[in-house]
């Protein structure tokens, strides 16, 4: 019981803490101690050892994803259709993935970067931010409900940071059909120079050698890590979203919309939907199409 108490003393010292700024009175703290306490005493789960899920790679499972198998050329054929008379024309896709439950490990969100001259050559640029060998092993180091993700918060037991690996599109379309993922594209939106140049090099930075080489396919100055507050902050290591959302600078946050204002839950496509949402609050200035009116497609 004193070790309950213990773990109940800290959750609620943590949460106090982390919305010291956005609870306004104390009947709001104590909802938020009751909640961390029903929480705490209600998941008895390992938090030693991190969940460690794998995608259903089946070929069942291949048949319920709703969008076609060509749909990479269909996107090039939607982008040869913007050729610019003159100069080169540059796009920016976003892409959500999530299952019927939005779970986490079922969750990924990534970006291609799109120009397009006057002759119709296209060039894409990926940041699709995986841990290294996803597409073999399908796993993700992430926790599998709110009560284990709470206990390794307060007592700093996350998954450490990984190697990763940067994919291309065709790749990312293909894991999430092979697990009968939903998907949903924001765009194409119409972006500047500067914004293509930044998305380019990201990519590059995160596939700096010959691609040809699988092993070369790697940076050794940044790792993957699901959750990366603390890492992030120091370009030791981020997540697939703030690998694009930390273009725009380092304070990007998912939301409070889950349960006691955290980011639980925030991912698929919420969290694609708060990358954009970031990108377009922070940086205005980077698009040429509106990036507010932008939703997701859903079907093809």
């Amino acid at each position: 019981m004193t070790e309950d108490w213990s773990k109940i003393c800290r959750g609620f010292l943590y949460f106090f803490l982390l919305n010291a700024e956005t609870v306004p009175n104390m009947t709001h703290i104590l909802v938020i101690f009751f909640l961390s306490t029903t929480f705490m005493l209600s998941n008895e789960i390992k938090a030693e050892v991190p969940h460690k899920a794998h995608a259903p790679v089946t070929v069942e499972a291949a048949n319920v994803s709703q969008f076609p198998v060509d749909l990479k050329e269909r996107l090039e054929k939607e982008i040869a259709a913007k050729k610019p008379k003159s100069g080169t024309a540059k796009f920016f896709y976003l892409f959500g993935v999530e299952n019927e439950k939005n779970s986490a490990d079922q969750s990924h969100t990534f970006a291609n970067f799109v120009s397009i001259d006057s002759k119709g050559i296209q060039k894409w640029h990926s940041i699709s931010w995986l841990p290294l060998g996803y597409r073999e092993k399908r796993e993700l180091d992430v926790f599998k409900n709110f009560g284990e993700a709470l206990k390794a918060e307060i007592f700093d037991e996350h998954a450490p940071a990984v190697d990763g690996e940067n994919f291309e599109l065709a790749d990312t379309l293909q894991f999430a059909r092979e697990a009968g993922l939903k998907l949903g594209v924001w765009g194409p939106l119409e972006i500047t120079d500067e914004f293509f140049e930044l998305g380019e090099r990201r990519s590059k930075f995160l596939a700096p050698q010959d691609l040809k080489d699988p092993k070369k396919n790697i940076t050794p100055s940044v790792q993957y890590k699901a959750v990366d507050k603390k890492s992030r902050r120091f370009g030791e290591a981020f997540n697939c979203m703030r690998a694009v959302s930390d273009l725009a600078g380092y304070d990007f946050k998912m939301g409070s919309g889950g349960p006691l204002f955290s980011e639980w839950g925030i991912w698929g496509f919420k969290g694609t939907q708060a990358v954009l949402d970031h990108l377009a609050k922070k940086r205005e200035q980077w698009f040429v199409s509106n990036p507010k009116l932008a939703k997701p497609r859903t079907s093809f």
